[in-house]
């Protein structure tokens, strides 16, 4: 029977009757470069090496046109048991507009019953079991486990969440039954036998009350997927660069961005970068010492590199971009660069002038005045995660590990991104002198963080208003 295409309701990352068996299986293995047409990965590939792209309803092999939603992949099974019900397993990997307008893509596993008597019901399908209650004669039990972006995300989706599904490797047509269409790995409405499940249990079954022993099942699924129609050339980084604090007008040590091309092999996947720029408020401040990526083409696997060095023409945080200039379906690739220009001590001040020598006096013995001098407290090490999820960051916020130098008793701690203080606070130094501290302090505070680059500075001191050399690290929040 041809498939059951379904509005997709907004849900939340799993929605089940009962809590379903996780998989021990590698299911997809990775997610083709955006498009910025559609603002959607080109393809899926699963842990087989099948690639699938989007198979838009209403045009051919791909099922009935569905209004807002799209599919990498649909595998149907259906059948009328023996007590009069409808059993129905949809598995798919969806395409449709998020509470921002956004793509979302996620990959779902949906088990429905219709007309099966009051009672529990065990399912076993390729890719585990589930268990589904039917709360009386007449009610619709269902299980859905749907993981990825979902529709009812804010802001660009993260498109590799969907491969964390229990949906993959994609089923296939069985060997010996008639070849799918061309480009495809079926035609949306034949129900064929399948291959593919990472368990060996090809099939769809219900066991529960009014069925024979053993329950009743399907053998045959209906099949929706288009074959990507080529390799195409990905774009890779070793991830932003941050320079340590760096006098003024003087320049830093050399910092290296390695570029990989991280395509699929094949025709087509090779990386050419054509050019490599600085760009940005203070790009005048940063300089490219060596560059073996502008004018050359990386095969997959293929890396390259850009050095970096940075001369802060003023104090403060100094931010600017390396820009590359690909055949990737972006065209442009970013690396965030920042820094901070430092002032050098201040000269001392001139001698005064001496004064007219006194009489001469009697012989004393010499008193010798100790030197006394005001060490600048520098932390002995500070460490955070450099990257991190948005949902990691709003869930449990940054948490630092300060170790406090000998002779500090308090510590200041700022959070700060282009150069604005988000958040701040003082700690008092007790103990060892190592703290752990957390930013934002609350969660109505770490809520309000949001993707990007921001820059964590902590300064010891022996006293609030007086502190030594400030430490800082920079965390990407992606």
């Amino acid at each position: 029977m041809p498939l059951p295409f379904l509005r997709v309701a907004p849900a939340v990352a799993v929605l089940a009757l009962a809590v379903p068996a996780a998989p021990a299986h590698a299911a997809l293995s990775a997610v083709g470069p955006t498009d910025p047409a559609t603002k959607a990965p080109a393809f899926y590939t699963d842990a087989n090496g099948l690639q699938l792209a989007l198979c838009h309803p209403g045009t051919a092999n791909c099922g009935p046109a569905v209004p807002g939603e799209d599919f990498y992949n649909m595998a149907t099974s259906t059948f009328t048991a023996p007590n009069g019900g409808t059993a129905l397993l949809i598995l798919d990997m969806t395409l449709a507009p998020n509470a921002s307008g956004n793509p979302a893509a996620f990959n779902r596993v949906r088990v429905q019953l219709d007309g099966f008597p009051a009672g529990t019901y065990n399912i076993t399908h390729p890719y585990g079991t589930d268990t589904v209650t039917v709360a009386g004669a007449g009610a619709r039990g269902r299980t859905t486990t749907d993981i990825g972006c979902l529709v009812t995300a804010v802001g660009v989706c993260n498109f590799a969440d969907a491969m964390a599904g229990r949906y993959g490797p994609f089923l296939t047509a069985a060997p010996g039954g008639a070849a799918p269409p061309a480009g495809f790995i079926g035609d949306a409405v034949t129900e064929v036998p399948v291959i593919g499940s990472p368990l060996g249990t090809n099939f769809f079954r219900v066991e529960g009350p009014g069925l024979p022993a053993g329950g009743a099942q399907s053998n045959t699924f209906a099949l929706m997927g288009k074959l990507f129609a080529g390799a195409v050339p990905a774009f890779a980084s070793s991830g932003d660069v941050a320079f340590a604090d760096q006098l003024t007008n003087t320049k830093s040590a050399t910092k290296t961005v390695t570029v990989t091309s991280s395509g699929i092999p094949g025709a087509g996947s090779n990386l050419t970068i054509s050019g490599v720029t600085v760009t940005g408020a203070n790009a005048g401040d940063y300089a490219v010492a060596a560059n073996t990526c502008a004018g050359k083409t990386l095969p997959a696997g293929g890396t390259c590199t850009v050095d970096v060095t940075l001369t802060p023409g003023a104090t403060g945080t100094r931010s600017a971009a390396l820009t590359f200039a690909d055949n990737t379906v972006a065209a442009t690739h970013v690396v965030a660069l920042t820094g901070k220009g430092i002032a050098p001590a201040p000269a001392p001040a001139p001698a005064p002038a001496p004064a007219p020598a006194p009489a001469p006096a009697p012989a004393l013995a010499p008193v010798i005045t100790p030197t006394v001098t005001t060490p600048q407290l520098k932390l002995d090490a500070l460490t955070v995660t450099s990257h991190m999820s948005l949902r990691s960051a709003r869930r449990g916020g940054l948490r630092l590990v300060v170790f406090a130098p000998q002779g500090a008793r308090v510590v200041k701690v700022r959070l700060l991104r282009n150069g604005h203080v988000i958040t701040r606070t003082i700690r008092s130094v007790t103990g060892d002198g190592v703290l752990t501290i957390v930013l934002p302090r609350s969660a109505k505070g770490r809520h309000r963080l949001t993707r990007g680059t921001y820059s964590v500075q902590v300064t010891p001191g022996q006293r609030p208003g007086q502190y030594g050399a400030t430490t800082s690290r920079t965390v990407r929040i992606r």
